[in-house]
């Protein structure tokens, strides 16, 4: 298994430090609904869980528990444009 992960020094800004890396595919799977978003099922079965067993992949991703856009819009920084369908 492989895991790859960035995190800012304190003080850093997240969102320069993440515009020095290519977008995770899985950015593009994000679904976002009544100010919360989640990983599609293509995007969590393909770009989180793969190589899981496909069952216990489609059950991870059903139990899988929203992100406030919040958070997700803090990670990218004041700047950033808001998610599609959200504002």
């Amino acid at each position: 298994m492989y895991v790859a992960a960035r995190a800012p020094d304190a003080g850093e800004d997240y969102a320069a430090l993440a515009a020095q890396y290519p977008t995770p595919p899985a950015n593009a799977g994000l679904v976002h609904h009544d100010g919360y978003g989640q990983l599609s099922e293509a995007a969590f079965l393909d770009d989180f869980a793969g190589g899981v067993v496909e069952v216990r992949a489609r059950s991870l991703h059903v139990v899988q528990g929203p992100i406030a856009d919040l958070i997700i819009m803090a990670t990218r920084g004041a700047d950033s444009p808001a998610p599609s369908g959200q504002g």
